[in-house]
């Protein structure tokens, strides 16, 4: 694992078969275009992805990918279990809100042209 401070905040950037493995369930937060990007790559390297969880009401039951969306609630119940992982868009925002829920379990990862980069 790699960590890089951004400001106050510690970031984990993941790797395959990192510490995720730990946890019960794996989400990715965002159920946008990057995160059906990140979730095809997890899955063709053999990571299962459980769920998505993503801020848009409208899309929360819904399926992505044959992945179901949840809330900010769900996850917010089930945090202990989960490893939320987050794609490239928009990571600054979507840390620091999860962190703001409690929400602690969170792993940072970049993927460009269907590679993830470990930075």
């Amino acid at each position: 694992m790699v960590v890089i401070e951004v400001g106050h905040k510690m970031k984990k950037l993941f790797l395959i078969n990192s510490e995720i493995d730990r946890f019960e369930m794996k989400v990715i937060y965002g159920a946008g275009k990057e995160g059906q990007l990140l979730c095809k790559k997890l899955q063709e390297e053999g990571l299962e992805i459980d769920f998505f969880a993503d801020s848009n009401p409208q899309i929360h039951g819904t399926s992505i990918l044959g992945i179901e969306v949840v809330s900010m609630e769900w996850l917010k119940q089930m945090r202990d279990r989960t490893a939320v992982l987050l794609s490239k868009g928009y990571q600054e925002q979507i840390y620091s809100m999860l962190m703001d829920h409690g929400i602690e379990n969170i792993f940072l990862s970049h993927v460009e042209n269907g590679m993830i980069l470990d930075d």
